[in-house]
């Protein structure tokens, strides 16, 4: 079962996809329809990704995190305040997935060093030939 939102152009979050892929897009789609919580309103392309509007901001949270455990990644989620109604505030969610260039298990160079990617997240946690561990940011990896 297919879940409707309340009208056609009513939305409560945004998924921004960094970059995306034919096969990310594809995958969220097919995750959603299956799951059956929430719908897919509209997807508007840019330069850096793709945006998907999602009819349910609970939902929209937990696929943020489905996709940092699925793929690798960083999430960003940020809520501004929409409306109110009958004196409790709605809020709208957005939450930002950016796809890491490395997959765990991986081996890449880094300050001089051979290091192993050892898990995945909004930092990376990276692993020597030694064994020593180091954890680092993200963005010090993709520059």
């Amino acid at each position: 079962m297919t879940y409707l939102p309340k009208h056609s152009k009513y939305f409560e979050g945004i998924l921004q996809l960094r970059p995306a892929t034919k096969a990310l897009v594809s995958w969220v789609r097919k995750k959603t329809e299956n799951d059956g919580r929430s719908s897919i309103i509209r997807v508007k392309k840019d330069k850096h990704g793709a945006d998907l509007y999602f009819s349910d901001r609970r939902y929209l949270v937990a696929l943020g995190k489905v996709l940092r455990s699925t793929f690798g990644g960083m999430i960003k989620t940020s809520a501004t305040l929409h409306t109110q109604k009958k004196g409790k505030e709605l809020y709208r969610v957005t939450v930002l997935f950016r796809s890491f260039p490395y997959r765990r298990g991986q081996w890449i160079d880094y300050k001089g060093g051979r290091w192993q990617v050892w898990y995945v997240a909004n930092e990376v946690t990276l692993k020597e030939v030694g064994g020593r561990k180091m954890r680092v940011k993200m963005e010090s990896l993709i520059t």
